[in-house]
């Protein structure tokens, strides 16, 4: 599943790829005038980022997850 993280200390935001609850794939991070709905719906940005990858495995909490797909393929805001 295609998702959108934050990472709460600097703002910064990737486009994931998540399985059983863990992060396969991260690229980004996303441009400041990036719409990340827009990223999501599209999976817009193919920039892949090992670094981003492997500090959201280690350290999870440091991200908050921010949009996920619906089951009509749309970005719908996680709460």
């Amino acid at each position: 599943m295609f998702e959108i993280w934050r990472h709460t200390a600097t703002g910064q935001r990737f486009l994931v790829v998540v399985r059983n609850d863990r992060v396969m794939v991260a690229a980004g991070p996303l441009g400041v005038d990036d719409d990340p709905r827009r990223v999501l719906e599209t999976h817009g940005n193919q920039n892949h980022n090992p670094q981003a990858l492997l500090h959201m495995r280690r350290e999870p909490e440091a991200y908050a997850r921010e949009y996920t797909i619906d089951r009509s393929g749309h970005a719908v805001a996680v709460s």
